[in-house]
């Protein structure tokens, strides 16, 4: 659950922190003193975008800081070690940072995380529900994500996946060894060339920038040679080379070392400065000694082309080549033994297109059954919400299709990403009258309570602690107002909620009231948030009602809907 909200420079919001409970929080205030500002604020530590335009006037940058505590079985403890995010305590502090340069970070827990991560944290931690949500409802292809959602069938549709994955690769080979005669002769011809090209130069892994090393070292040869042979003779070959001068040191320093033997630490460091100035001379000799040609330089400068060449037309290394030519071999062997494979492969396909059907059919039938379940809690959800003729149903279809990969009962049907399912939600509001595409009939306020019941189901089969429910009354009034309400805190029994809402059947049903209200100060508009007392509590839900006139008439009434 959502502890604390810390919201800093953020719209018109200076520095407010916002301590929630759990059960149900309500936020109300006029229209335009910056409810959703609230929201929008806990989006940005959920994951969503933000830009620097969300910053206050005047501010270099904005900050919101949200607190969770998390339960012991929460889902999103296994996520958090994955990431490399300590989170022993069960507390979960998330901070998001926008700066005015348009860079923005957020950390979890001291950690930064991408906004990505983020908002992968965030979608198990918060399941927000605003008004766009009743359109993401009316739109068929959603329909089928809400029922898997419902009926927790991840697995079944990666099975899926992976038979449908399978099954295209084995197809998509099979029509590459079916191509045409002309094209298969034009192929090998390419492939033979690659090969041949790339085995003749017989290249070996690392040689490129050998070969650039030698080149440099090979250009500037005579500069090499010249100061390699000034050292050498600087070092040895005058009266005042260095090694003279080195033993006759040496020589000295014996002379008297027996005397104090203090000096016997300088002789032996004169002895190993000479020893090392040897070893250098050693490799001076051999250096000068070895055979610098322009012929030998040429020679290393073509190869090096010819390496440069292989790489820029078959990869951009030695080794992305050599994979390149062992990839080549296998394709050329596969189409000169095309016939072979071919039949091979369409045993595969066979195999693996009994294999999709199975899966694919599985899943609908797993579909089939989540539905019903689906339709009787939706009934109950309904009835609750004062919709007690209503029929709520899952339809379910299949495309025919003559070249379909699923066939069953004589008949070949069309493949999706997710199966071969087609699912609409159907509703009649009225007993006796036939299920009609939300779309059609569905009111506003019918569409509210039907979003409501679906949360409500959903909030019992996932582990999501905390919902947000901002303006979910659009549409309703009077008796269903009061319903809602009701359900909402049912609701709340079991899960932390928000809810932003215009009814006072609503407001009325509050755990924690906050009033979101704006104010000038120091000639600017600021908006604020205040929690509300019992006394408050009952002034605001009045003021809902009825305006600012508030009369002792409304007062009592709002104290009755408090209750």
């Amino acid at each position: 659950m959502l502890e604390f909200l810390h919201i800093q420079n953020y719209a018109l919001i200076k520095n407010i922190t916002i301590h929630f409970s759990f059960g149900l929080n309500i936020l109300t205030g006029e229209t335009g003193a910056g409810k959703s500002i609230i929201i929008g604020a806990l989006q940005s530590i959920l994951g969503e975008r933000v830009n620097s335009e969300s910053i206050r006037t005047g501010t270099e940058k904005a900050q919101i800081e949200g607190q969770f505590v998390l339960p012991q079985d929460s889902e999103i403890l296994s996520l958090l070690k994955k990431s490399g995010i300590d989170c022993e305590d069960k507390t979960l502090i998330i901070k998001r940072i926008i700066d005015s340069n348009g860079k923005n970070t957020a950390f979890v827990n001291n950690s930064a995380v991408t906004v990505s991560k983020l908002k992968e944290i965030g979608n198990m931690l918060v399941d927000i529900h605003g008004q766009y949500e009743h359109q993401y409802l009316l739109k068929i292809d959603n329909h089928l994500k809400i029922l898997d959602k419902f009926g927790k069938l991840d697995e079944d549709i990666q099975n899926f996946v992976f038979a449908y994955k399978k099954y295209r690769e084995v197809e998509e080979k099979l029509i590459q060894l079916q191509m045409k005669e002309e094209e298969k002769e034009r192929v090998i011809e390419i492939l033979k060339f690659a090969i041949q090209e790339i085995e003749k130069t017989n290249l070996l892994i690392g040689e490129d920038s050998d070969l650039e090393e030698e080149v440099q070292k090979l250009s500037h040869k005579e500069k090499l040679f010249a100061n390699v042979d000034f050292l050498y003779k600087v070092l040895y070959n005058n009266d005042k080379a260095v090694v003279s001068v080195l033993e006759e040191s040496l020589r000295t320093v014996q002379q008297v070392a027996e005397f104090d033997k203090s000096l016997t630490e300088v002789e032996e460091k004169l002895n190993n400065a000479k020893y090392e100035i040897e070893e250098i001379l050693d490799f001076l000799r051999q250096y000068k000694d070895e055979e610098f040609t322009i012929a030998s330089l040429d020679d290393k400068i073509e190869r090096l082309e010819t390496i440069k060449l292989l790489k820029k037309k078959y990869g951009g290394s030695i080794e992305a080549v050599l994979k390149y030519k062992n990839k080549a071999e296998q394709d050329l062997d596969d189409i000169e033994h095309k016939e072979e494979m071919i039949e091979q492969l369409k045993q595969e396909k066979k195999r693996l297109n009994q294999n999709l059907s199975q899966v694919a059919l599985h899943l609908s039938g797993r579909r089939r059954v989540v539905g019903k379940i689906l339709e009787e809690k939706m009934k109950e959800e309904l009835e609750e919400l004062g919709m007690a003729g209503a029929e709520f149903k899952v339809s379910f279809g299949k495309v025919e299709e003559q070249e379909g990969i699923i066939e069953t009962e004589n008949k070949r049907y069309k493949v999706y990403k997710n199966g071969i399912d087609v699912v609409e939600f159907l509703i009649s509001t009225n007993k006796g009258e036939e299920a009609k595409p939300l779309k059609k009939i569905i009111s506003g306020g019918e569409l509210s309570r039907i979003m409501l019941a679906l949360k409500n189901i959903f909030s019992k089969v996932d582990k999501i602690e905390t919902m947000v429910f901002d303006e979910i009354d659009t549409g309703i009034s009077g008796a269903t107002a009061l319903i809602v309400g009701k359900k909402m805190k049912e609701i709340a029994q079991t899960k932390q909620i928000f809810s932003i809402t215009h009814l006072p059947q609503i407001a009325a049903k509050s755990d924690k009231h906050f009033v979101v209200y704006k104010k000038e100060e120091e000639n600017k508009t600021l908006t604020f948030v205040k929690e509300l007392d019992k006394t408050e509590k009952v002034q605001e839900v009045a003021r809902i009602m009825n305006g600012n006139e508030i009369t002792e008439a409304t007062l009592q009434h709002a104290k009755e809907l408090i209750g």
